[in-house]
C-alpha cells in the first residue's frame, strides 16, 4: 500500500529529474548537431572515423532523451496526484496514520 507523503515526494523527485534531463537534452542538442556536421566533412571523418561513429551513436541516443524525460515527468505527475488523493481520502476517513499501517485485513499501531 502506498503512503501518501512518500508518494508525493517521489512524484516531485521524478518531475524534477525529468525536467532536468529534458533541459539538459535540449541544451546539448546544438552541440551534437555541430559534431555531426563536423563528422560529415570528409577530411574529419577520414582522420577520426571511430570518434565520428561514437558521435553518431550518441546523437541517436540524445535524440530520444527529451521524449524519455517527458515520460518520466508524466509518471512523476501521476504519482503526485496519487499521493494527494491518498492523503485526502485518509483525512475523509478520519484516520490519523501517524506511526501506524493498515490495510483491509490488518491494523498495527506501534507499542501500546
Amino acid at each position: 500500500m502506498l503512503i501518501g507523503g512518500n508518494t508525493i515526494i517521489e512524484g516531485i523527485i521524478l518531475i524534477t529529474f525529468g525536467s532536468f534531463i529534458y533541459l539538459w537534452a535540449i541544451n546539448t542538442a546544438p552541440l551534437v548537431m555541430l559534431a555531426q556536421i563536423a563528422c560529415n566533412l570528409p577530411s574529419v571523418s577520414n582522420v577520426l572515423s571511430q570518434t565520428c561513429s561514437k558521435v553518431n551513436l550518441n546523437a541517436n541516443i540524445i535524440s530520444y532523451t527529451p521524449d524519455i524525460a517527458i515520460i518520466i515527468a508524466i509518471f512523476g505527475g501521476i504519482l503526485l496526484i496519487m499521493g494527494v488523493i491518498i492523503i485526502s481520502t485518509e483525512k475523509e476517513e478520519g484516520g490519523e496514520r501517524k506511526g501506524s499501517w493498515r490495510d483491509r485485513y490488518h491494523f498495527y499501531h506501534g507499542n501500546r
